[in-house]
């Protein structure tokens, strides 16, 4: 499942009461989709699966370069293979294991993951030369979300998530609204809003973190082994 950050941010502005961006302005509400989709990128993060192309003589690349403009230290790598892409259907050539299982970590048996940067042992290198053109270097993984650019911006979360960050946006709005009392004052002059009291808006949060709790345990992603 997908939406584009067009549509979020409409569900978001549904979500904290304020659809015609009075208090919460666009550029606002981006930055809190933004910060609540890194939060479920801890809780809950994105399985990836890349294909990297060999480089002669080079034992280090940077993962999911396409979708972040640098090198993300949060990304969590399950499993390597080194895959001959030339054949139909692709061919399994090896499986590369990490240098976590190994009884001697700097024994160049196995891959290790460092600041976002993937980095094979030595014989993966060797064993594409000459074939940089068709074997490929296969990645499984977790990493957080990329941030959406613009409306039409895809961004890969399920119906379940979607709801999720709805849940964590509010937390983040009310304790926004019960901080600053002139935010709150234009909030509530909103149709809807306008019998909210501060009390009440105090249960709200109160209730929307136990919320959030409950929701964060529920959706929490346990990491798969390689």
């Amino acid at each position: 499942m997908s939406i584009s950050l067009g549509a979020l941010k409409t569900q978001v502005a549904a979500a904290i009461r304020d659809p015609n961006g009075k208090t919460f302005t666009p550029t606002i509400v981006v930055s809190l989709i933004q910060a609540a989709l890194a939060t479920l990128g801890r809780v809950a993060p994105e399985e990836f699966q890349e294909d990297l192309t060999p480089v002669a003589n080079v034992n280090e690349y940077v993962l999911r370069s396409a979708a972040f403009s640098e090198a993300i230290p949060e990304i969590e790598v399950k499993r390597v293979e080194v895959w001959d892409g030339s054949q139909v259907p692709d061919q399994l050539l090896a499986i590369v294991l990490s240098s976590a299982g190994q009884p001697d970590p700097h024994s160049q048996a196995g891959y290790t993951v460092w600041n976002g940067k993937l980095q094979l042992p030595r014989y993966v290198p060797l064993m594409c030369v000459g074939h940089e053109d068709a074997y490929l270097i296969r990645v499984w993984g977790y990493s957080p979300y990329a941030p959406p650019t613009d409306d039409n911006s895809t961004i890969n979360i399920s119906n379940e998530l979607q709801w999720a960050l709805d849940e964590c946006v509010r937390v983040e709005v009310l304790t926004r609204l019960i901080g600053d009392r002139n935010l709150f004052t234009q909030w509530q002059t909103r149709m809807g809003n306008t019998d909210i009291t501060p009390a009440a808006l105090a249960n709200e949060l109160n209730m929307a973190r136990d919320n959030w709790r409950k929701t964060a345990r529920e959706i929490s992603r346990l990491r798969a082994s390689g």
